[in-house]
């Protein structure tokens, strides 16, 4: 899908299973993010990820939950991300794993590092705003199958 005005994106990442989803909430900066890991068909994976935006908003699981490795992230008051890597198959597989660091000095990682390293280009403004399933066909199911990732502009 093409960028539309408001946002830019970065992607697709990850392979072509799964089903369609939609983690956007307008322009809405992500406030803090939960995430989940798994072992699956034999690599370290991204199992599940939910996003609470800057209005409370609690928007819909991607993928499933693993207690085991949850990894979970708050973004403080004008907190931004300036670097951001995503770790997929490319146009197969899944999505194995995403890490980035933030203007406060603070880096997160969940999932696995296999696949292609893909560092993000064009992170706008910084502020993440949301992930979108490749089509209305692919993007998650037991794991996040793929992903395309939106920062504001």
């Amino acid at each position: 899908m093409p960028a539309t005005q408001g946002r830019v994106l970065n992607g697709p990442y990850g392979g072509l299973g799964g089903s369609y989803y939609n983690a956007e909430h307008g322009e809405h900066k992500i406030k803090k993010l939960d995430a989940w890991g798994r072992s699956y068909a034999g690599y370290d994976v991204l199992n599940g990820i939910q996003f609470t935006w800057d209005d409370n908003y609690n928007g819909p699981l991607i993928g499933h939950k693993n207690d085991n490795i949850h990894r979970e992230f708050e973004f403080q008051d004008d907190e931004k991300i300036n670097a951001m890597t995503v770790y997929a198959g490319d146009g197969e597989g899944f999505v194995n794993g995403l890490e980035f660091d933030t203007n406060r000095g603070r880096h997160y990682e969940v999932g696995g590092k296999e696949g292609k390293v893909n560092h993000l280009r064009n992170l706008g403004t910084g502020d993440w705003i949301g992930a979108e399933g490749r089509d209305n066909i692919h993007g998650a199911s037991d794991v996040v199958d793929s992903m395309d990732i939106y920062f504001k502009t």
